[in-house]
């Protein structure tokens, strides 16, 4: 990427949502050279692949051909719901423990987006949780969390355009189309400043 002629200098950020945030977050925990990492809907921890056959899985992701350390699913012997296993599983300490992503060895400004209604995922306690972390490490970059009450997995991303079909469908993963529309409509500016700030070049973070 760095030999790219749209890439100025050496400034290369990362942006992920969802499943990506983890994969981005990861990956800033592992290099010196990212300027920024945005993460939308994002998790603290690393998580197992997803098993349409069953909950018994590995890692979801691999470095130099070996597991990444991960938090096993909250399984309870009972269906309540796919929140439920990635909730019930950061409920108990030593499975959170277990797949933490060391997010103090990032060398990069933070910018983590979240909805509180978020029906997939626990992203904005996730999102905070990288935030103690970070804070409890004397982190000296940026750190931004922007959290909406009523958007759910969909916060993240530029607003759909009012007139589209998108804009008015309701939210299946949490939080109501308003709130997601507000949340984006807000959010992604934000996101946008963060990043022209990280990676133009003579700014400092």
């Amino acid at each position: 990427m760095k030999a790219q002629p749209g890439v100025a200098g050496d400034r290369i950020g990362i942006v992920g949502t969802s499943k990506g945030a983890e994969a981005a977050l990861l990956v800033a925990s592992r290099r010196t050279d990212l300027k920024i990492a945005v993460l939308g809907v994002p998790s603290s921890v690393v998580w197992p692949g997803i098993d349409r056959e069953g909950l018994v899985t590995e890692s979801s992701w691999t470095a130099g051909g070996k597991a990444v350390p991960f938090t096993p699913y909250g399984w309870t012997g009972e269906w309540h719901g796919i929140h439920a296993l990635y909730a019930d599983a950061l409920a108990d300490p030593a499975k959170a423990a277990a797949g933490a992503i060391p997010a103090e060895r990032a060398q990069a400004a933070i910018v983590m987006v979240c909805g509180e209604a978020d029906g997939l995922w626990p992203s904005c306690p996730m999102a905070r949780a990288v935030e103690t972390r970070l804070k409890a490490a004397g982190y000296r970059h940026p750190v931004m969390v922007l959290a909406y009450p009523d958007a759910g997995h969909a916060a993240f991303g530029p607003p759909p355009d009012p007139a589209s079909q998108a804009a008015g469908m309701a939210a299946p993963l949490g939080g109501s189309a308003a709130g997601n529309r507000a949340a984006r409509v807000d959010g992604w500016p934000r996101v946008l400043a963060a990043l022209d700030a990280a990676l133009t070049p003579g700014t400092d973070r």
